[in-house]
């Protein structure tokens, strides 16, 4: 191996550089939608529920909606061969969001 590729196999392996796309699964991607459409359901039964409260349903909701948005943005938008710093910040992104949100709905004074 020359030292170029040997650069580029560590930086590869430390999850630098982005691993080469890979025939998508059709029936991964069944699995995933499939999961989609159930977690909307939730979120619409849960919408028209009264037997929780109102702010305990929105919480749900949001934390339920912040789930689909994982998985469209790594299942849908091909970050599951992003390299790992950047499957990590959307990670990031998605719990800071979805914990700032919740916080302030259920903390508002």
């Amino acid at each position: 191996m020359t030292n170029s590729s040997q650069i580029k196999q560590v930086q590869t392996d430390m999850g630098l550089i982005a691993q080469q796309p890979h025939k998508s699964s059709l029936v991964k991607d069944l699995v995933v939608w499939l999961g989609l459409v159930v977690f909307t359901l939730i979120s619409f039964i849960l919408g028209q529920n009264q037997a929780i409260s109102t702010e305990q349903a929105t919480a749900i909701i949001i934390l339920v909606s912040f789930v689909k948005i994982r998985l469209v943005i790594r299942y849908f938008m091909e970050v599951k061969y992003a390299p790992l710093l950047l499957k990590l910040a959307m990670d990031v992104w998605c719990l800071a969001v979805c914990g700032l949100l919740i916080f302030l709905l259920l903390f508002s004074f």
